[in-house]
């Protein structure tokens, strides 16, 4: 009887253990090689999409196992490769030959390194080297776009843009990186993960807004600066959506998230709060 009970224990500590195993492929996205990520509801590693139906919406093709905007009704081209020629003004970006948005977040028009400047009235401005036009609603920021001829992103579009073409959970990368773009944690006296709410607690604040372009690897492949981090973003969702995150969020590896998406303020201003804007391609030069 002692042996049988030895090896029960023996066999049920092998199941736990062998189980363990089996149900830990990966803890984060670290542990998978791109272009997969971590399924938490599984714990295993997988892609985003084999075909166009695994991706969210219609207007999505699946392009090297990462679902991408194609603007396309069906979902089910990206032209192979061939498009019209179109393009962007210069302060703008194509994304994926569907749009194009601001290279940097907005800034008025009368904005310099060391001051955001006071000049509501005039269209924004989007150049390296100036502090964002914050404290604008929504509905101010989307105004302000139409003065530019430009107007705010549509959800999907500052999404693929954040993203990139590879599907990143960071424009930078799919790992958080303190010191990639501006972020709580960035200008503490040892850069870490989660340093900046520590040294808040300890009545230490050095995080604060920086001018455009300062961190110059906050960037991905089709070029667009800062749309993690410094400012948060709004899109032109009728739910007033944040996007993005800012400097001073208290979890910047998680409100940074391409994904992530910032509900509690509604449409109305704050501080922390900026824009970028979008508009249709041009007829080729």
């Amino acid at each position: 009887m002692k042996n049988f009970i030895v090896v029960s224990v023996i066999s049920a500590s092998m199941v736990l253990f062998c189980g363990c195993i089996a149900d830990s492929v990966c803890l984060s996205d670290a542990d998978c090689k791109a272009p997969e990520f971590c399924d938490k509801d599984s714990g295993n590693c997988r892609v985003e999409c084999t075909d166009a139906a695994d991706c969210e919406g219609s207007a999505y093709i699946c392009r090297d196992n990462v679902c991408v905007l194609s603007g396309g009704a069906d979902g089910d081209s990206d032209n192979d490769g061939e498009f019209p020629e179109l393009s962007c003004p210069e302060d703008m970006l194509p994304v994926e030959n569907l749009f194009c948005i601001d290279r940097y977040e907005a800034a008025r028009a009368d904005a310099a390194a060391d001051n955001a400047g006071s000049d509501n009235s005039s269209a924004p401005q989007s150049a390296a080297g100036l502090l964002p036009w914050t404290g604008i609603s929504q509905s101010e920021a989307a105004a302000a776009c139409t003065k530019a001829g430009k107007r705010l992103c549509g959800p999907d579009e500052w999404y693929q843009a954040c993203r990139g073409p590879r599907g990143q959970t960071y424009s930078y990368g799919r790992d958080y990186n303190p010191l990639t773009c501006n972020g709580i944690d960035s200008f503490c006296a040892e850069p870490e993960k989660g340093c900046g709410k520590k040294e808040a607690d300890a009545g230490i604040r050095n995080f604060h807004m920086t001018t455009s372009g300062d961190f110059e690897d906050c960037t991905n492949e089709y070029g667009v600066f800062d749309i993690n981090g410094n400012v948060w973003e709004w899109d032109s969702s009728p739910e007033g959506h944040g996007r993005g995150g800012a400097y001073n969020c208290i979890d910047s590896e998680k409100l940074h998230r391409c994904d992530f998406i910032k509900t509690d303020t509604g449409a109305n201003a704050s501080p922390n709060v900026g824009f970028r804007c979008c508009k249709e391609m041009e007829s080729g030069k």
